[in-house]
């Protein structure tokens, strides 16, 4: 499904006998003439806004996506490269149950795996922020798994998957570390775990310490959200408590370290956001 305001088209992918199938999107349009279901009158709508002539086929991503934004935000880069790697995940036995931890190594990729924070690129499935072209950045990624009414989840809360830890949720509780009650004064996830990972764009020490721990914590997080529905309770709630110690170990490993620890302008664009977001 794909929208555009209050448009959209949809596309039905029919998974042909004994075969996976895998379909990336990365901030562009990716159906075209090939949709399945529209919303009523979007023909119309872009023929009145000048945005589809009504002499070719209709193509939804050609009449409503721009192209200034998906060239600087390197979409199509990430798209295809996706697309190729979620590719050679799927090609397998369709009884083949994908990997967590190959589906998180996908989500912190960057377009050059030795890269440092402040030479990232628009084309990394991990983003880190960095001046005016890249001023977003990867937050609170997400794998989903549902397979026969069976829903698990696993999500970072924090920025930078490469430096955060994937952890376990389901639909029917509410005590998961991921979440929180502003009501009762709670600080979100994301912004209890920033400073840490703001110290860590300018420490590569910290770096390597951060995801040291996640090789070690993570494998059984992923083990646990395999369980058996018996004990998948139980085993999530135990994963769920060693990513709260998990963070902490990072907490003391950042605290005593400055935010930010290079004269730059990626190090004044970040001393500008830490005062904007209150982070110290």
């Amino acid at each position: 499904l794909e929208t555009a305001g209050r448009h959209w088209v949809a596309k039905h992918y029919q998974r042909p006998s004994g075969c996976n199938i895998a379909v990336n999107i990365s901030n562009a349009y990716t159906i075209g003439s090939d949709f399945d279901r529209c919303s009523t009158g979007i023909e119309t709508f872009a023929q009145k806004q000048k945005y589809w002539d009504g002499k070719q086929a209709f193509n939804f991503a050609k009449a409503f996506d721009s192209k200034l934004m998906p060239w600087f935000a390197a979409a199509k880069q990430r798209q295809q490269q996706g697309q190729t790697q979620l590719e050679a995940l799927a090609d397998g036995p369709s009884s083949q149950a994908l990997n967590w931890a190959d589906l998180a190594a996908l989500l912190r990729q960057h377009k050059h795996p030795s890269q440092q924070p402040a030479s990232g690129s628009n084309a990394d499935r991990c983003m880190h922020a960095g001046g005016p072209i890249r001023q977003s950045q990867t937050t609170a990624s997400l794998i989903v798994r549902i397979q026969e009414g069976d829903i698990r989840a696993a999500a970072t809360g924090t920025s930078a998957p490469c430096l955060s830890i994937f952890r376990p949720f389901s639909f029917d509780a509410e005590n998961w570390s991921l979440l929180y009650d502003p009501h009762h004064g709670q600080h979100s996830l994301w912004h209890e775990y920033e400073p840490i990972h703001r110290r860590a764009l300018f420490n590569e020490s910290l770096r390597r310490s951060i995801k040291g721990d996640i090789s070690l914590t993570e494998p059984n997080i992923f083990a646990a959200l395999d369980s058996n529905k018996t004990s998948l309770a139980t085993t999530l709630g135990q994963a769920d408590l060693s990513c709260m110690e998990w963070q902490q170990r990072q907490l003391a490993r950042a605290e005593h370290l400055p935010l930010t620890s290079e004269w730059s302008g990626y190090g004044y664009y970040w001393q500008r956001l830490n005062k904007k977001d209150h982070i110290q």
